[in-house]
């Protein structure tokens, strides 16, 4: 665990990135929501659930510019799941899932997975006394069980733990979850289900409107057989296969840079991370024949791959995060019977494995990441050095960064977004035409004019209106906006 740590700090120290705009506006609203702070309803929405916001506000009164003070949190909760693996699992799971980009990226991105795996394996650790009313931990089990209720995985992860209970013929336990459950339901608790919403019913009406049209108002087949197919649950079945065959691929998982091989193209490409290593996928298969499936694997398995089929398709990585771990759990207890050779060859492919892949993602953020969060801080940085300065808006909530790198305590933020998207002075909205007396902050294009019809992305400063004067730049790592140029302008307009 000490050499994991390790590893984790270092990586956490040397990495600079710059935060996502949901990054930043997790920790303004949940210092704004425990600080009796006025919080916009718009953005009171995409708070998470309930804990993952109460966690954040203990950490700070005010957002750290030190990126990794500002993380520390995703770090204090990652360690806590690694540890609780080792001593849960194996020390070899502990070491392969500590491996794993797909955790790695779910502790950098998205904190409410984190703090929700961290639930569900308290859980499991201490399961055994959780029907033991006489034991310490008996209501510390329930507690867990009832703050995961808050999440959409963590529902999941609670109806898969009501029906093993069911199994187990343990009445008890699962009569009082099913009670805490219909509480939190009904009553305690704000459920963030994330599972995307579709009308079935007019999916549904379209298909019998369209086969009616095409073969001239007649009917070839009888309705009662068209029954069977254009109903509700076909249809939802048929988009869920739709949508996990193109997204959740074992080659693209491994790899993601093969981005023409499959159906999945569209969902992914060069930029993608290698989320399982490739060897690891017959490996697994191959230990399922040699171990023996326990009761955990069954559960994180379960819970890992239905949260993937009925969660959002945009929130998988997140949602399915019981996916690796029942892999590394699986690969832990192979190693654990294997002879010494195999355990050294599994070892060595382990290593070789994760040292390119950790590299890849610590030196070559411009390669496989979303370019925007860099260029809005970068617009951030631009505009503290010149006064009375407006930042564009033209690739999301530049403000969110602004406020960041000013240090702007989140009552004045908020107070500031209220009154106009003016915030220390600094404006936030996007250009429009003609542009006024003033210091601007944008992509060239929104100076000169967009150039995606004529499918260029070139830009010089000698192209700017007379009335206007280039005080600095900064070029972008990647084309964030096509059309618009890839550089960083702070222009004078007179």
């Amino acid at each position: 665990m000490i050499i994991v740590s390790v590893f984790w700090i270092l990586i956490f120290g040397i990495i600079k990135f710059a935060p996502t705009d949901a990054e930043l506006l997790l920790r303004y609203a949940s210092v704004s929501k425990f600080s009796a702070i006025n919080l916009p309803a718009n953005f009171a929405g995409e708070l998470p659930f309930p804990i993952p916001t109460a966690v954040l506000s203990l950490f700070t009164n005010h957002i750290p510019v030190n990126i990794f003070l500002f993380r520390l949190p995703n770090l204090i909760i990652s360690l806590l799941n690694l540890g609780i693996t080792g001593i849960l699992f194996s020390t070899g799971a502990m070491l392969i899932f500590s491996g794993s980009l797909w955790l790695f990226w779910i502790i950098m991105s998205d904190f409410s997975a984190a703090v929700t795996l961290l639930l569900v394996m308290l859980i499991l650790a201490v399961d055994k006394n959780i029907g033991n009313s006489k034991h310490k931990f008996y209501w510390f089990g329930f507690l867990n069980l009832w703050l995961s209720m808050t999440s959409f995985a963590g529902w999941i992860f609670v109806i898969i733990f009501i029906f093993w209970k069911l199994k187990e013929r343990d009445w008890k336990t699962t009569g009082m979850v099913i009670l805490i459950a219909a509480y939190a339901y009904f009553n305690a608790v704000n459920i963030y289900f994330v599972s995307e919403k579709t009308d079935l019913g007019s999916m549904v009406d379209q298909r019998v409107r369209y086969e009616t049209t095409i073969t001239n108002y007649k009917e070839p087949v009888p309705l009662f057989i068209k029954r069977f197919v254009y109903n509700k649950p076909y249809f939802w079945y048929r988009k869920k296969i739709i949508e996990i065959g193109s997204y959740f691929s074992l080659e693209k998982m491994a790899f993601p840079g093969q981005e023409d091989a499959t159906v999945s193209r569209n969902l992914w490409g060069s930029k993608s991370l290698p989320w399982i290593y490739f060897w690891q996928i017959p490996l697994v298969v191959y230990a399922i024949t040699r171990i023996k499936i326990h009761k955990n694997i069954v559960i994180l398995g379960g819970w890992g791959l239905l949260s993937l089929i009925l969660g959002n398709k945009g929130d998988w990585l997140a949602n399915s995060i019981g996916i690796p771990l029942t892999m590394a759990v699986i690969m832990g207890d192979f190693i654990n019977q294997s002879n010494q050779r195999i355990r050294m060859a599994v070892w060595v492919m382990f290593i070789i494995s994760v040292i390119p892949s950790f590299y890849h993602f610590v030196n070559h953020e411009q390669v496989w990441r979303d370019n925007r969060p860099l260029v809005h801080q970068t617009m951030a940085q631009m505009a503290l050095r010149h006064e009375g300065t407006m930042i564009s808006t033209i690739l999301g909530r530049s403000f969110l960064y602004y406020g960041w790198i000013k240090q702007i305590e989140p009552e004045m933020f908020w107070r500031g977004f209220e009154v106009g998207m003016k915030i220390d002075g600094v404006k936030f909205d996007h250009f429009e035409k003609p542009i006024h007396k003033g210091v601007y902050v944008g992509l060239p294009g929104e100076f000169i004019g967009n150039k995606s019809d004529k499918r260029s992305n070139e830009f010089s400063a000698i192209e700017l209106p007379g009335n206007m004067k280039l005080l600095e730049e900064a070029k972008t790592k990647d084309t964030v906006s096509f059309g618009n140029g890839d550089y960083i302008w702070t222009v004078q307009v007179n």
